[in-house]
């Protein structure tokens, strides 16, 4: 059947459209429509209208959709193109290959069925039901698309500054400032976003940023990064986002994320918890401020202050920037390189490279920690330290000991801290004695509290506590060795 025609003025062909009215059904079998076909909606207790396309019928004109409830079926089985306009109908293709142009849909979405199918959305949204399918984005902000794909097989996108929701199933998004949906378990593959970073609304979803940049909102997400890609994370609310990948920029904001590899360079907000692994070689590189770190068997270099961090098998550890803000260390075993920082270590068998620094530590449990610097402040409490370096100042608290191997070194011991123990003292340290009990060094000579403990020096400090100075004959200290007040 061709295009019905009239003639309503001398020489002027129109071309009359074909109308599905609500409750009709037609079927072509063996037919070519030429002209546009409407097909209209449910109205009351009518159903939509329904146009059914058999082996041998051809539609050739645009498909225009009235209202919610229409439908078009092609049963052909063959590739064909439609273009279709309105919203809240449905399209069925039989056809791998075919496409449907998509416009005006009037924010009602058009539902569209079929397998290795294209959709190309020109203004318009579109509910995709199939797998392997490919949508475009032709109209850009406009453009939405809610795919319904089944598990582990995928539909793709192109475009940039849609939207795209994935329901079920997984999808490929190529294109950038894109805000995208996806429920859990379903996988996202983002490609391409160049200067436009996708917005990802997703909480137990696998993400896949190749050479992309995007900021995912949920918690409970894997992610996989490749190509130096940029991804942003926050609302995790305490359900941590796993990041997998070496090399990308990844910025946590009030989030939680567990990052393994290598060379990543990454921003932590107050409040945010990082944990790092398997770096490598590779150290990763943080900028954070109050925040709380991971590291295990991991390397990173961290500016900031106020971090506390927690270390486990063989890490290391390298700050800077504190900004008069406290870190604070726990662990054992652990390297760390202190610059300018003000560092609290609990935790034995550490090694700690101090410059310029204020490093404090505690609970050691009899490992001694080895420290090495020079012009740093140290304090101890209840724990056990080698000092390696000249001109460093040491507080001693709550029976703790310690070991010199450098030289110009002042240590501060006061009454009522415990037994305390120092090796290596030598004839360039200052030992400081609290000027309560004795005034000069005479004066402590006469008190007698000073006294040769076989190859050890012991200074009663109070009633009930000592300082030794181990391996230290009494008779070869001078006042010069001691400071009083």
């Amino acid at each position: 059947m061709s295009g019905q025609t009239t003639n309503n003025l001398p020489g002027v062909a129109v071309t009359l459209p074909k109308n599905i009215r609500a409750g009709e059904s037609a079927v072509i079998s063996t037919d070519t429509i030429a002209q546009p076909v409407m097909i209209y909606g449910a109205v009351g207790p009518l159903a939509g209208g329904v146009l059914d396309v058999q082996s041998g019928g051809v539609v050739g004109g645009t498909i225009s959709f009235f209202g919610a409830g229409g439908e078009f079926d092609d049963e052909t089985g063959l590739a064909n193109a439609y273009h279709v306009f309105g919203g809240g109908g449905v399209v069925r293709l039989s056809g791998a290959g075919s496409s449907v142009t998509l416009a005006n849909t009037q924010n009602d979405a058009t539902s569209i069925y079929g397998d290795n199918d294209s959709v190309w959305l020109n203004g318009a949204q579109a509910n995709v039901y199939g797998v392997g399918n490919f949508i475009a984005f032709a109209g850009g902000s406009g453009d939405q698309t809610t795919l319904y794909g089944a598990a582990a097989q995928w539909n793709s996108v192109q475009g940039s500054s849609g939207a795209v929701v994935v329901a079920s199933g997984n999808a490929s998004v190529l294109g950038g400032a894109n805000t995208i949906s996806a429920a859990p378990n379903c996988w996202l593959s983002l490609y391409a976003t160049q200067a436009g970073a996708d917005q990802v609304n997703a909480s137990s979803t696998y993400v896949i940023l190749s050479a992309a940049d995007a900021s995912v909102t949920g918690g409970g997400d894997m992610i996989l990064t490749t190509g130096g890609s940029h991804v942003g994370l926050s609302g995790t609310t305490g359900n941590w986002d796993g990041v997998f990948g070496s090399g990308n920029m990844i910025a946590l904001n009030g989030a939680e994320a567990a990052v393994f590899g290598g060379g990543e360079t990454i921003t932590a907000t107050a409040g945010s918890s990082l944990s790092l692994f398997a770096t490598g070689a590779s150290p990763d590189n943080v900028t954070a401020s109050n925040a709380t770190l991971i590291l295990s068997d991991a390397s990173a270099s961290v500016t900031g202050g106020g971090d506390v961090f927690y270390m486990t098998g063989a890490s290391a550890l390298a700050l800077s920037g504190a900004g008069g803000l406290w870190d604070t260390v726990w662990g054992s075993g652990a390297k760390i390189v202190a610059t300018q920082m003000a560092l609290s270590v609990s935790g034995g068998g550490d090694s700690v490279s101090a410059s310029n620094s204020f490093v404090s530590l505690y609970g050691t449990n009899g490992v001694a920690d080895m420290v090495t610097g020079a012009d740093d402040c140290l304090a101890l409490s209840g724990a056990e330290a080698t000092l390696k370096g000249a001109h460093d100042i040491v507080y001693m608290f709550w029976n703790s000991s310690l070991t010199l191997l450098g030289g110009d070194d002042a240590i501060y011991a006061n009454a009522n801290f415990g037994d305390l123990g120092v090796a290596g003292f030598a004839a360039s340290d200052v030992l400081h004695l609290d000027s309560g009990t004795w005034t000069n060094f005479a004066a402590l000579l006469a008190s007698g509290d000073m006294a040769q403990s076989g190859l050890d020096t012991t200074i009663k400090l109070d009633a009930s506590h000592n300082l030794t100075l181990k391996g230290v004959t009494e008779s070869t200290l001078t006042a010069a060795q001691f400071a009083f007040g």
